[in-house]
């Protein structure tokens, strides 16, 4: 999902790009430190640089397509692992997290150690759920959505939340006749220093949808022998009624 974030207090992240020698270093061990909320093993999955396979998984692939090849350090991929790392944590309402990268090379056995240093600092919070663009509605409808939209000021931001409210909101409409309905992208403003999220959601609802013409399709052996009327009376639509998924 893509989140507008409007922070009112900044807290840069700087890192070190270090220049590529021609010599290459296995790369033996990405290591992850400070990282209390998340486990390495996650995070490795999240960063662009791999850990080199073992020694024996290395072997049987130059006898077999078994096992995997040498994985050499590249420093030049470190900026995309900082940058997928800050994305995972801002997703999941650490907004001060701080990272810092670090390598170690060992010119004797031509291995290295890459380690990501990780500030994660207290986590937000949300503190409002505001949406506009429902006014007109029908009242029922936005009696049932207001429960779903109230704020939890007990729950950590996450970018999935947010997601799952505007998709919750989009699928309701729809299935109530708002065929057309559309949601510009959230707007979510940080207070990064008490640490709360207040999140906005605009929606364009478009006209509501009445059932029109119904037309049916049979087919399969015996389609023949069941009328048009008898299938409309099953499906229970009534042209000039609103429509409804349910």
């Amino acid at each position: 999902m893509k989140t507008k974030y409007f922070f009112i207090i900044f807290f840069p992240i700087s890192f070190l790009l270090f220049a590529q020698t021609d010599k290459k270093f296995e790369l033996t061990e990405i290591q992850f430190i400070g990282n209390d909320a998340f486990s390495s093993s996650f995070l490795k999955s999240l960063v662009v640089s791999k850990e080199s396979p073992s020694w024996l998984s290395q072997s049987l692939n130059k006898i077999s397509s078994i096992g995997g090849k040498a994985i050499y350090f590249d420093s030049l991929l470190i900026p995309s692992d900082l940058n997928s790392l800050k994305g995972f944590y801002q997703s999941k309402g650490y907004f001060k997290v701080r990272i810092n990268s670090h390598h170690d090379l060992d010119t004797s056995k031509n291995e290295a150690v890459l380690s990501y240093t990780i500030q994660e600092s207290q986590p937000a919070y949300f503190k409002s759920f505001v949406v506009k663009g429902l006014e007109w509605i029908d009242a029922p409808f936005l009696t049932t959505l207001a429960d779903y939209m109230r704020a939890d000021t007990t729950t950590v931001y996450e970018d999935a939340i947010v997601d799952d409210k505007k998709n919750f909101i989009l699928n309701y409409l729809r299935d109530h006749g708002y065929m057309l309905v559309k949601s510009d992208r959230p707007k979510v403003v940080i207070d990064t220093m008490k640490n709360f999220v207040d999140v906005e959601l605009k929606f364009n609802t478009g006209l509501r949808y009445k059932i029109g013409e119904i037309f049916t399709t049979r087919t399969g052996k015996g389609s023949d022998l069941v009328g048009d009327d008898l299938l409309k009376e099953i499906v229970a639509l009534t042209p000039g009624n609103w429509y409804s998924n349910y």
